[in-house]
């Protein structure tokens, strides 16, 4: 038989008797280190608080599983976190306790027991069959790590189901991961000093994430709206407010445009916080930046109607601030909505809606037209008619309306104006190019080439209010 190596042995496969072998040893070491073990319907209320999991004491398992990947999944496996790539870990039903699947020299320091380490030897030394792959206790972990892991289970439990405040700080500096899954995967918002630990966290992280702070879905689907975040925020200083209330609304325009929940869902989760928002962010001069995201990015009709269906979510004041915030021009140094008007675009006779904003970090405005059309409504889009980057002489004037069509009016630099026109089709309700015009308001008396120049569709041909790009079409060359 030829030389073995190490990855011609079968990998160890742990299995039940491996964490009934280590739970006595976990047993006394959290003993020694001060843990007062909770009474079976205290264990059992706090396992459920926190991981959503109901202990059966009249059942014959002992231990459950907690699967950090996947909150709902019950089934009983038997994972190490180094290796599975995934992350879990276990109730101890009896033991009234929670640990990782640890192999007994990960938290047991045998060394300090000769009978052991002289019994280790004998084996390695009597063993007849040399190609037999013996897994040595030795070689499994050393000191420091060992007393990582008996550390972090030991403060893990006694923050959890003793309340140490100690242990909390403990984990703060040194199991961040843990912590912050209490929050963000399982939903578990009943510790202020823990709420505002996580959301100081996530306020520096990916916004789909700092999102998730402030809502969870339990495993039956129904959403859960946490409004102990909202409480943190509010005792935070102005100037750390104002953070949140961006960061904020940077989650709320990533969710309008999030496909994963149902509508419903959504539009609570967005309610809510644009509500709180409006009014965390009304007396420090950050109101009227949130619902309105849900007109600008969306169609706020939609929500309306989803918003009355749910009776505004027994919020008192909800329908007032959302009606009164939705398209009302804020009162911004960055001047973001550049214009919001109610009209009957269409002449159908019904009101319509259009508005032009700039959104944060964009080179270039959005105009937003909402048509109704035969009951229901027609959304438009264009972000690349109106520059963002202008100087103090150029841009957005103003946009008038005349029968069925409307007129978007810009400096384009300090002596030119430029008009352009579109017009709405009638019976396909859809918005087209009809002019573009160009006027010289110069007073130096010298005639301009380009006065008065004018461009119809006979030049342009067909261009759709989407489509409709200056860079692009080319006609001026200023």
């Amino acid at each position: 038989m030829g030389e073995m190596y190490e990855t011609d042995y079968p990998i160890y496969e742990y299995s039940l008797s491996d964490l009934e072998t280590i739970e006595e040893i976990i047993d006394k070491e959290l003993e020694r280190k001060g843990y007062i073990k909770p009474t079976e319907e205290e264990f059992a209320s706090k396992i459920n608080n926190i991981f959503g999991r109901i202990i059966n004491y009249t059942s014959d398992k002992d231990f459950l599983l907690i699967n950090f990947s996947d909150k709902c999944s019950k089934e009983l496996m038997f994972l190490r976190n180094e290796d599975s790539g995934l992350y879990s870990t276990y109730i101890f039903k009896r033991g009234l306790f929670i640990s990782d699947l640890y192999s007994v020299p990960e938290v047991f320091d045998y060394s300090k027991y000769p009978q052991f380490v002289k019994f280790e030897d004998s084996v390695i030394q009597n063993r007849k069959d040399k190609d037999l792959k013996i897994y040595y206790w030795k070689d499994v972990v050393n000191s420091k790590q060992r007393k990582e892991n008996t550390d972090k289970l030991v403060y893990r439990n006694k923050f959890l189901f003793n309340d140490n405040r100690s242990s909390f700080r403990w984990l703060c500096l040194n199991d961040e991961f843990f912590l912050t899954s209490l929050v963000l995967t399982f939903g578990y918002v009943e510790d202020k000093e823990l709420n505002k630990y996580v959301l100081e966290k996530q306020l520096a992280g990916e916004i789909s994430e700092f999102g998730k702070a402030f809502w969870h879905q339990g495993c039956d689907g129904k959403l859960f709206f946490h409004n102990q975040m909202i409480d943190i925020i509010k005792q935070f200083s102005i100037e750390k407010q104002k953070e949140y209330l961006k960061a904020i609304s940077s989650y709320i325009r990533f969710l309008v445009n999030d496909k994963n929940l149902p509508f419903s869902q959504k539009a609570e989760i967005l309610g809510k916080l644009c509500y709180y928002a409006e009014k965390i962010g009304k007396p420090i001069d950050m109101g009227f930046k949130y619902f309105y995201i849900l007109e600008t990015e969306s169609s706020g009709d939609i929500y309306e109607e989803e918003f009355k269906k749910k009776e505004y979510y027994n919020i008192p004041d909800f329908k007032k601030v959302w009606e009164y915030t939705r398209t009302i021009i804020p009162h911004s140094k960055n001047n973001e909505i550049l214009f919001s008007k109610k009209v009957d675009i269409n002449k159908d006779g019904i009101e319509d809606r259009i508005i032009a904003y700039n959104p944060e970090n964009d080179l270039f405005a959005t105009i937003k037209i909402v048509l109704s059309d035969k009951g229901k409504e027609k959304l438009f889009f264009n972000t690349k008619m109106l520059s963002n980057n202008i100087t103090s002489e150029e841009g957005f004037r103003n946009i008038s309306f005349k029968g069925h069509f409307f007129t978007i009016e810009e400096n384009v630099s300090s002596d030119i104006l430029q008009y352009t026109t579109f017009s709405i089709d009638s019976k396909t309700n859809n918005i087209f190019l009809y002019k573009l015009e160009y006027s010289n308001i110069s007073d130096n008396g010298y005639d301009d080439e380009y006065s008065d120049l004018i461009y119809t569709q006979k030049d342009f041909g067909k261009v759709s209010f989407e489509n409709y790009d200056p860079e692009t079409l080319r006609l001026f060359n200023f």
